[in-house]
């Protein structure tokens, strides 16, 4: 397998690839009006949110610098800087052309020995042409502020290092699972899947503030302890029907809030695996129904509505192993959730999730991976329960909630199985990188498809070009999304 900074790079992390942004961005049907968070506080200026993100990341910076120092490299400075477009943006509206401009900036340092920095910020500008419909707001817990413009300490950490542990505090990403595209237990860092990127869910990830200790009871033996004090959301792609009023509601910042897992993970030999848990919040959001009435004057049904995030215990592993082309891999966990019976509408129900896949290489750099998904849910609910409620329009509004908390969380269906393929090419001396992404689930028939095709211009510099499709019945995980096909283009220079 390959990986390659440039030209068709597949990011890893922890053995798990980049992924590609068919997950809750296609899952629900209210558009984001609440994305300010309680207790959240607002700046007036974006250049006062950049400039504070940007002495986040250079702080570390120590001691007098010549003019021969400054060069990027020498100040451990690198970044790039894209001009994109896309056609439909991730948001469920029918607003289409945006144009944007992105710049990224990491920071390493070497502090002193055995202690290191890493910091990276982005200032995104992906609202071009377009008046943003949310107000200008700053999220202390994503370290974000959103105008026209988002800009974010995406990570900022400090690393101890010895020689058999090492100790990260600080902003960071910690990803987990090797299966390709979709993996269960990836339930620590949130995710952004409103932004256009054409990497996917590599970069759609930010992270949370956390301490990572990683203890290596041998070569190839890691223990590791997480512990994340305040919760962060993914942002998902939210739209609020006529009538409805929508709160956000995560857990207040606390220390009796904190999540807190740990992962044994084995590397390095004929079969890499791990075993995982995780004591935290459900990422995605419950919609629930606090107050519903008929209005007298025009019979229109209004709502206030929640959106919560309720704890859960994950359990899970994966496993990873080649034989001669071919590649086996493996993920599987299982969600205990706080309503283990589905006696509550308002809540999802405990879940199994596995993945189980297979990968070929072929001469010509070319590589096949395909996998099996599925998913059992316990006590799945069935939103037409709620209109048994005594009160006709909190049982329509219970109704339409139950749908939409299924549908984000993926609980539809009791059974789900599906597909998922990738298929990669590269030509003309590893310059040219042609790679196609698909998921597909078989109870309802529909489906994603991410064509991609990247170009090696120069050093430093590659063009993208690609395309996102969503096909399927209305109810159903990517039909509900169908508007949001279209296609993208980037031009960057790394440096």
């Amino acid at each position: 397998m390959r990986t390659r900074r440039g030209v068709g790079r597949r990011c890893l992390r922890d053995g798990s690839r980049a992924t590609a942004t068919t997950w809750t961005k296609v899952a629900a049907p209210i558009r984001s009006r609440w994305r300010g968070e309680s207790g959240g506080l607002k700046l007036s200026c974006r250049a006062t949110s950049v400039a504070a993100l940007l002495g986040l990341l250079v702080v570390p910076l120590t001691g007098a610098a010549t003019a021969a120092d400054l060069s990027p490299a020498r100040l451990g400075l690198s970044g790039a800087i894209a001009l994109d477009y896309f056609s439909s943006n991730h948001d469920l509206d029918d607003r289409q052309h945006f144009p944007g401009l992105n710049l990224t900036l990491e920071h390493r340092q070497r502090l002193a020995r055995g202690l290191r920095w890493y910091g990276e910020l982005r200032v995104l500008a992906q609202q071009v042409g377009h008046e943003h419909e949310d107000a200008d707001h700053w999220s202390a817990r994503a370290l974000r502020y959103e105008d026209e413009v988002t800009t974010e300490l995406r990570e900022g950490y400090v690393e101890f290092v010895r020689d058999t542990w090492e100790l990260r505090l600080g902003r960071q990403m910690i990803v987990w699972g090797r299966a390709d595209e979709i993996n269960p237990t990836d339930v620590v860092t949130p995710k952004n899947f409103r932004l256009l990127l054409p990497e996917g869910q590599a970069d759609q990830r930010f992270g949370v503030t956390a301490m990572q200790l990683d203890y290596f009871l041998n070569p190839r033996l890691r223990m590791s302890g997480v512990w994340v004090p305040i919760f962060a959301p993914s942002d998902i792609p939210l739209s609020a029907p006529a009538g409805a009023r929508l709160e956000s509601r995560p857990p207040p910042i606390s220390m009796e809030q904190g999540s807190a897992g740990f992962k044994l993970d084995h590397s390095g030999g004929r079969v890499d695996g791990s075993l995982s848990y995780f004591y935290g919040f459900n990422l995605l959001p419950e919609v629930r129904v606090q107050t519903a009435r008929t209005n007298p004057a025009t019979g229109d049904l209004e709502a206030d509505v929640a959106l919560r995030h309720s704890r859960q215990h994950m359990i899970g592993g994966d496993f990873a192993t080649a034989a001669g082309r071919f590649s086996f891999r493996g993920e599987a966990a299982y969600v205990h959730t706080d309503n283990p019976n589905g006696r509550r509408l308002d809540a999802i129900t405990p879940y199994f999730f596995y993945v189980l896949g297979v990968e070929r290489t072929f001469s010509g750099d070319l590589s096949l991976i395909v996998q099996y998904i599925g998913r059992y849910v316990v006590d799945r609910i069935d939103p037409d329960r709620a209109l048994s409620d005594p009160d006709p329009a909190r049982g329509i509004a219970r109704s339409i909630a139950a749908r939409e908390t299924a549908t984000i969380n993926q609980q539809l269906d009791t059974v789900q199985n599906g597909w998922s393929l990738r298929l990669a090419k590269y030509f003309w001396n590893q310059t040219l990188h042609c790679e196609l992404l698909g998921v597909h689930y078989f109870e309802r028939n529909d489906f994603f498809l991410r064509p991609k095709l990247t170009y090696a211009i120069a050093d430093g510099w590659e063009a993208t070009i690609g395309g996102e499709i969503f096909h399927g019945p209305t109810h159903s995980f990517f039909g509900r999304v169908e508007d949001n096909t279209g296609a993208f283009t980037e031009l960057r220079y790394s440096f």
